[in-house]
């Protein structure tokens, strides 16, 4: 008779729980309410793209591309990518979906992102990212362009001072 041994967690991938998971969700929460605060629309990406939409604005030489990315050919034979990044993503949905309408556009997000990179301390193959852009057409040759903005930095301050916070033991 054979015994199943329990898997272990994926390397590079983390479970969270009781006061980690509340101190995460407090990092959230304090970002959607800077995101809110600031006028930024909230966006959802697929957690999956085509292998395309990163490779072609990556750039197929880059090491996230050449050895980083979670790729995988699905049943329709179609190579897809668990995203590494959510530029190509929001930049795919932008020229894609017609939100050049509502230009200029601020859009934020937050999500786990899966980058295939040895794990070490403080880094992992699934983690969770939270990101603002701006955007503004400037003509359909040049596409979209990105406007580094003070609401974008206070969003990346400001969840950077609650997690330095968390982290020194004192939310």
């Amino acid at each position: 008779m054979s015994t199943s041994k329990t898997p272990n967690a994926i390397r590079g991938t983390q479970d969270i729980f009781g006061a980690e998971a509340d101190a995460f969700q407090h990092v959230v929460e304090t970002f959607e309410r800077v995101r809110k605060l600031y006028r930024f629309r909230r966006i959802e990406m697929p957690v999956f793209e085509k292998t395309e939409v990163f490779s072609r604005s990556i750039g197929e030489t880059t090491d996230v591309v050449s050895k980083e990315m979670y790729s995988f050919t699905d049943r329709g034979d179609e190579s897809l990518t668990l995203r590494p990044e959510f530029t190509a993503g929001i930049a795919r949905a932008y020229l894609t979906n017609g939100w050049q309408q509502h230009a200029p556009l601020k859009v934020a997000t937050h999500g786990p992102l899966f980058r295939y990179e040895r794990p070490q301390k403080g880094r992992y193959r699934k983690f969770r990212q939270f990101a603002a852009w701006s955007a503004v057409q400037r003509s359909l040759m040049s596409g979209w362009s990105y406007s580094p903005r003070w609401p974008q930095y206070q969003i990346s301050l400001c969840i950077s001072r609650t997690w330095s916070r968390i982290s020194e033991g004192g939310w």
